[in-house]
């Protein structure tokens, strides 16, 4: 696996080639998009109660334990109606926009109305049961939005198409998918990899994630991603949380534009404080694709 996935999945810190300073290290990475959607990168075994070795960044990142089986067993399709997407737009248009995460998920909203372009996009939607985000962006002018998500969804609205990973992957493949404008993914790539869900197990899913997503944009399109923020660290099997190491490979090849991160939150402090508030903040990031700045 490693070997396809190429530099993506080198961690090592001799080996990592840092070529800025963001709020992270500027990490590039050359690697062959075709390998990214070859469907065996992924197959392994979820179950493991414990993750590997590989998971932690030659042990630079601590993990805490706390399995949960969540698996979906249940074979019924997602159901994406026209009319309640119809009536996120609305909510959207009339600037009190609908999301499945309460204030956090706004951050999506306020971040894609005031720091980069939506009107007339194709937006691709990674890791999607309700259609929050897609509605979002369709009520900020994008003209089409796609939606990848492990389950089928059965989607009625004219401007929505929904693929699986599988579908995704043979029309990047045999070149029938479209080149997005823009990713957008909230409270999804975290949990790539790390088996909750079923999925398979794989130290570097959510750095896959990220590289497959930069081959899906156009050469200065944007991606939106929200993750958990905090100190670097695993909670194996639920999800990650990034911080200054994770999140400068999770953006590896990726231009940081924007984010509405307190840094704050990567002491040990702000981390406290951020618990005791009730969980971990997902805060969001805004990147550009930039060819020419990474010599890719």
């Amino acid at each position: 696996m490693k070997t396809r996935c190429g530099r993506i999945c080198v961690t090592e810190k001799s080996a990592t080639e840092v070529i800025g300073q963001g709020w992270y290290d500027i990490i590039r990475k050359p690697f062959t998009c075709k390998n990214m959607f070859k469907s065996d990168l992924f197959d392994g075994y979820s179950g493991f109660e414990e993750p590997p070795h590989r998971f932690t960044y030659q042990g630079r990142v601590p993990v805490v334990r706390n399995y949960i089986n969540g698996q979906i067993k249940s074979s019924k399709n997602i159901i994406c109606r026209k009319e309640t997407v119809n009536h996120f737009i609305r909510n959207t248009l009339e600037g009190r926009p609908t999301t499945s995460y309460g204030q956090n998920g706004l951050a999506i909203y306020n971040i894609a109305l005031n720091q980069t372009q939506i009107n007339g996009t194709h937006v691709l939607v990674i890791g999607s049961r309700n259609p929050w985000e897609e509605s979002i962006m369709l009520g900020l002018g994008a003209a089409h939005v796609s939606t990848v998500e492990y389950s089928t969804i059965e989607c009625n609205h004219p401007q929505i198409t929904t693929y699986t990973p599988p579908e995704l992957d043979d029309a990047f493949l045999d070149g029938t998918l479209p080149v997005f404008d823009g990713v957008v993914s909230f409270s999804s790539i975290e949990h790539s990899g790390l088996g909750r869900y079923g999925d398979a197990l794989n130290p570097y899913g959510d750095l896959i994630a990220m590289a497959r997503a930069w081959c899906l944009v156009k050469d200065l399109g944007f991606a939106l991603v929200g993750v958990p923020t905090g100190p670097d660290h695993i909670i194996f099997n639920v999800h990650q949380v990034y911080g200054p190491l994770m999140y400068s490979h999770l953006f590896a090849n990726w231009q940081q534009v924007y984010t509405n991160t307190d840094m704050s939150l990567f002491t040990s402090e702000g981390h406290r404080r951020n618990v005791r508030k009730g969980g971990y903040l997902q805060t969001v990031h805004l990147l550009r694709k930039n060819i020419a700045l990474y010599n890719l």
